[in-house]
Formats: C-alpha cells, structure tokens, sequence
C-alpha cells in the first residue's frame, strides 16, 4: 500500500480523530435534559429539547408567561420542561380547548335522565321513588 503504514487508534475518552489529537468536548455530557450535543473544534453546542433553554439546557421555560396557552378561563401551572392547564368547568384537552357537553355522558345515577339547563350546566331527573342529592 504505497510503503505508508497503515494504522488506527482506540482514542481514550474524551479524546477523537484518526490520531486521538482532537478533544471531544462532549465526553462530559455537558448538556441536561435530553439535550443533543455536538462536538465542533474542541468546543460544544446543545440542542435543547421544547421546554428548556440556555447553553446546556438546564433553564426550563416557563411557558405560562405567554399569553393565551390554555383557553376558555383555563388556568396555565408550569411543570418541569411543560405546562398543563386547569380547565373551568365545561371544558377539557391539553389546553381546555374541548367543549364538553354536561350530559354527554350521562352525570346521572341510578337511571336518573340528565336534562342539559345550560351551557356547562345539567339537572337530574330521577325515577319515581329515587330523590336527587
């Protein structure tokens, strides 16, 4: 093969190349949370996942400091890498945009009819003998 020995190395941690000459400034796993990290000229980057920011993705956002995450009167709690809503009543989905019907299903017992009276609003019409609660 042209006179030129042939050969490869089994670099030790934290080190990359053909030589091991090259640092790899991932081996430390400076990034959190799931981040992707990427080593480029002995330097890093992190690529946060939603819900985290900062050089190594360790400062969660808090998303309920936007405007308008849950809707419909919802009520927004940050969560570690997230949000949930707390929806009114008469609502539902990750960010209470569900309408939900107040006899659909039935909040009946005991064979009760449910009658809607509103929006988000329902009575109970018992059997003969049954007295609602």
């Amino acid at each position: 093969m042209n006179g030129i020995p042939q050969y490869s190395c089994v670099c030790q941690r934290g080190f990359r190349g053909q030589d091991c000459g090259n640092i790899d400034a991932c081996a430390t796993s400076p990034c959190a949370n799931g981040a992707r990290c990427t080593s480029v000229n002995d330097h890093y980057n992190c690529s946060c996942p939603p819900g985290y920011q900062g050089k190594n993705c360790r400062n969660d956002i808090d998303e309920c400091r936007k405007p308008g995450m849950c809707l419909n009167g919802g009520l927004c709690l940050n969560t570690q890498g997230s949000f949930r809503c707390q929806c009114q009543q008469g609502y539902s989905g990750r960010t209470c945009e569900v309408s939900t019907l107040p006899c659909a299903p039935s909040q009946c017992l005991n064979g009760g009819t449910c009658r809607q009276t509103g929006e988000h609003s329902y009575e109970c019409a018992c059997l003969p003998g049954r007295v609602a609660k």
